[in-house]
């Protein structure tokens, strides 16, 4: 189940870092977040994929903190009232 985890969280890393480069109509802060949480979802996978037992003793703190960022993330754009679009036309 752990390794599952950190193939998912690879993933999702790996795509926030492409969006949060190649999305050029956002703001640079809210590409800088989108960037920042797909590093931090990639170490922890790294992590995970390493070392399964320390990974699983560090999901919480660092998951919590790319979940901090994302969250962050999704306020900004709220408050700044710019739609967040979940696909590209």
């Amino acid at each position: 189940m752990i390794i599952l985890l950190a193939i998912a969280l690879l993933i999702d890393g790996i795509a926030r870092v492409i969006h949060g480069i190649a999305d050029k109509t956002s703001r640079s802060w809210s590409r800088i977040f989108r960037i920042a949480a797909g590093v931090i979802a990639i170490v922890l996978a790294l992590v995970i994929i390493a070392s399964p037992i320390i990974g699983a003793a560090l999901v919480g703190i660092l998951l919590g903190i790319a979940l901090l960022i994302i969250g962050i993330e999704i306020i900004a754009r709220g408050v700044s009232g710019r739609k967040i679009s979940l696909t590209r036309s």
